[in-house]
């Protein structure tokens, strides 16, 4: 499973931003279908489509 940071943001919405490849997807450099949360960041707003 490839990493991923999440967002979590005030309005209960989540986004996931690509931080690095799991050893089977490093050989061809493109992210795998699974994910693994490296690490939850929690934003102080609203995201975009709730402003």
């Amino acid at each position: 499973m490839c990493k991923y940071y999440a967002h979590a943001f005030l309005c209960k919405h989540t986004s996931f931003s690509f931080a690095r490849f799991c050893r089977d997807a490093s050989l061809i450099q493109t992210p795998c279908t699974e994910r693994d949360v490296w690490q939850t960041i929690r934003m102080d707003e609203a995201c975009d489509d709730c402003k």
